[in-house]
């Protein structure tokens, strides 16, 4: 339950604006990412045996599984020449896609011509005068004083 609700808090805390205001210049998502492994491998570690025949028994089970993944095609090959033809397949498609939309795009570049973008009108903004459209306070600048 603990390491649940340290993973929840990591990971909150990592999409949670309002705890940038700590250290604004820090990327708080690859931090918080690195703690958050870091308490999931812990929950690993913690989890493995240390008695010695426990241990012996979980490498034999880890490896039999491990066996018996990797002999899938070997003990059903109908399924994975079915599987690889469907895969061929899709990235035949998907390649065919990529072509299309790459085509359609560098088609686009070529024939759009680029036009800066407009000044909106004034009359677009209403009543608003440009003072109005300012902001009402900024933070005041503070003096930088040498050796501080």
């Amino acid at each position: 339950m603990f390491m649940i609700t340290c993973y929840c808090w990591l990971r909150h805390s990592t999409l949670n604006p309002r705890w940038r205001w700590i250290a604004p210049e820090l990327d708080w998502t690859s931090d918080m990412a690195f703690f958050r492994n870091v308490i999931i491998l812990g929950a690993v570690v913690a989890v493995l045996p240390t008695d010695q025949a426990q241990q012996s028994q979980f490498y034999d089970r880890a490896t039999g599984a491990l066996t018996w993944t990797m002999t899938f095609c070997d003990r059903n090959a109908a399924v994975c020449s079915e599987g690889r033809a469907m895969w061929d397949t899709f990235s035949k498609k998907a390649e065919f896609g990529a072509e299309v939309v790459y085509t359609l795009v560098q088609q686009q570049l070529v024939t759009a011509p680029v036009t800066p973008a407009a000044e909106p009108a004034a009359a677009s903004r209403g009543t608003l005068k440009p003072d109005d459209m300012r902001p009402n306070w900024r933070e005041p600048v503070r003096p930088v004083r040498p050796g501080i």
